[in-house]
């Protein structure tokens, strides 16, 4: 079973990874522990926006179009209006369905 981290100060909303914050999404940072480079994350809002084929077939299947998990991931990971503690436990359901698991350290900032 895959698992990666989300560094809670490092996480954000809107993009795989924001060049000027530097944050990711849960997504963006999936896709890095694939060994997916960071040039290749900038400013791109879904793992399928990645241009560079060899490293999107780095992905999963699953994570390489835009499907229902991918836009649950998105909507769950962008809702401001959910406290952190249920984000957190949804965006780890939707990825442990895929056997993937999700671990979350660090403090919000």
């Amino acid at each position: 079973m895959k698992t990666f981290i989300i560094n809670r100060k490092k996480w954000g909303i809107g993009t795989l990874l924001d060049g000027i914050t530097g944050k990711m999404c849960c997504l963006g940072f999936c896709a890095k522990s694939y060994g997916i480079g960071e040039s290749h994350l900038l400013t791109r809002g879904y793992p399928s926006d990645i241009e560079d084929v060899k490293q999107k077939r780095k992905l999963p299947k699953w994570l390489q179009s835009i499907g229902y998990d991918v836009n649950e991931l998105v909507a769950t990971n962008d809702h401001m209006n959910m406290l952190d503690e249920y984000r957190e436990e949804l965006i780890s359901k939707i990825f442990k369905k895929h056997n993937i698991i999700v671990k979350f350290v660090g403090k919000r900032e």
